[in-house]
């Protein structure tokens, strides 16, 4: 049996948390922090999971993971409960109750704190490698040879989603999918495939609050763009994070596309707007599938209109931004969101996006 435990201070006193991992299941017990003389005498009061629970105990595998202390299916299986679980306003945090505007403002407080944090500490403290601890590095948190096991997306690939394709060419240059309907962006590219020690990273800095990763992954993101200068038409273009709802990311303390499309315009010198919002939803996107998806994101994302006089993308050629390409669904539905409000042309930038190879 897999025993982990975590501490949580309430106005009555420290509470104990102990999660029980035995025959494929989870029980979840507390009791009162007590002295060590006390121990054999608790009483342990069963405790039924939230999604703050999960979300706390994923944390607390992760760090143990890193250590080499927790199996990795341990957090594979959370992070689908995750998925699949509805996003419950006030559950996650304390902060619940308050409104979304308090808590999009204390985000905002928290995210300035983090910048000045993260960069006082890359004076103090040399960067080291989140992967193998390697210390020393130059502006970066993945050192080289760990940045090497990542996967590269790499031709033969569709022109347009940029699907990888098994085989040495593709004849029609485009995979089934977009041979049968072309998505509304022209075009959307990913750095690296979602596997392996990569995906570990995303996911502690999509859920484990690992933010500081944003500007590595930035900069992987802006190698690749420089690299590839026939990418996106050769093109300037209008940086735009795909967007996440206000509620949530006031939970989270920050918006992951967000983070990366900020440090990106940044890097490549490129003007960056946010001018798309998501509207509250409980559906997972999770348990649908492609077509699902499709129909759902475009009810979930809409225009920011007092963003979009600001930084109007009329006449602009954007590029949406995001961490990982899954279906293609979200992006769909922002680049139709995008040239409906008049901008001249889509492309997409993920960090990383999910291989489902096909041939061609």
């Amino acid at each position: 049996m897999e025993v982990h435990t975590w501490k949580e201070r309430t106005e009555e006193g420290t509470l104990v948390y102990r999660a029980c991992h035995h025959a494929g299941k989870w029980k979840l017990e507390c009791a009162p922090k007590v002295g060590r003389a006390e121990r054999d005498d608790v009483e342990w009061e069963h405790v039924e999971l939230t999604r703050a629970h999960w979300v706390t105990l994923r944390g607390v595998l992760w760090r143990k993971y890193q250590r080499k202390r927790c199996p990795w299916r341990f957090i594979e299986t959370i992070d689908k409960l995750l998925e699949e679980m509805p996003e419950e306003e006030g559950a996650d945090s304390p902060m619940g109750r308050a409104d979304d505007r308090s808590l999009f403002q204390l985000s905002a407080v928290r995210g300035m704190l983090r910048s000045v944090v993260r960069e006082w500490l890359s004076w103090v403290y040399p960067f080291v490698c989140e992967l193998c601890g390697r210390g020393g590095l130059d502006g970066c948190h993945v050192c080289p040879d760990c940045r090497g096991s990542f996967v590269p997306v790499e031709p033969p690939f569709c022109a347009v989603c940029g699907e990888p394709a098994e085989g040495s060419f593709i004849p029609s240059g485009l995979c089934r999918r977009c041979a049968v309907a072309l998505p509304s962006f022209e075009e959307a590219r990913a750095v690296y495939v979602n596997t392996g020690s990569l995906r570990d990273l995303l996911l502690a800095f999509k859920y484990g609050g690992a933010v500081h990763l944003a500007g590595s992954f930035a900069q992987m993101m802006a190698e690749a763009v420089r690299g590839n200068p026939h990418w996106f038409g050769g093109k300037k273009r209008l940086i735009v994070p795909v967007p996440m709802h206000c509620g949530k990311q006031a939970r989270r303390g920050y918006n992951q596309a967000q983070e990366l499309a900020v440090l990106l315009g940044e890097e490549l010198g490129w003007p960056y707007a946010g001018v798309l919002k998501r509207l509250p939803d409980t559906l997972p996107q999770a348990s649908l599938s492609r077509e699902q998806r499709l129909r759902h994101a475009r009810k979930i994302y809409a225009a920011d209109e007092k963003r979009m006089k600001r930084s109007p993308v009329r006449g602009r050629d954007v590029l949406l931004v995001d961490d990982v390409f899954t279906t293609g669904a979200t992006a769909d539905s922002c680049a139709r969101l995008l040239l409906r409000s008049g901008a001249a042309s889509v492309c997409v930038l993920t960090l990383a996006r999910t291989h489902h190879a096909w041939r061609g």
